[in-house]
């Protein structure tokens, strides 16, 4: 952010970590003087509604991660064989975790 304001990263992060240990905890960039200041003063509060939404958007990212261990690959081909769950292909079906499908029973709802 201090680079987009036209500041010396380097310069404002050794700015920002002075004023915080010196107990100040409000401190960010003002981008329209350029330089550090008070955020309180400024009148620039982040929402909390903005934080929550991260941590949900954070779990689901996580959750979804975690998901990608249900869906095992198909012996010896080393590639993810997605199609073949519902295609009924002839080639060998991959084994599935107690999740793989999970999504498909949820598109049609």
């Amino acid at each position: 952010m201090a680079e987009n304001a036209g500041l010396n990263p380097l310069d404002a992060l050794s700015i920002l970590r002075t004023e915080y240990a010196g107990g100040g905890s409000c401190f960010g960039v003002d981008a329209m003087k350029k330089e550090i200041g008070d955020m309180r003063v400024l009148g620039v509060f982040k929402s909390l509604r903005v934080k929550v939404q991260a941590v949900w958007s954070a779990a689901e990212v996580a959750v979804a991660i975690l998901r990608i261990d249900d869906v095992c690959f198909v012996k010896g081909s080393g590639t993810l064989k997605a199609q073949a769950l519902k295609s009924g292909s002839s080639e060998e079906e991959p084994k599935l975790g107690p999740h793989a499908t999970d999504w498909l029973d949820q598109k049609d709802t």
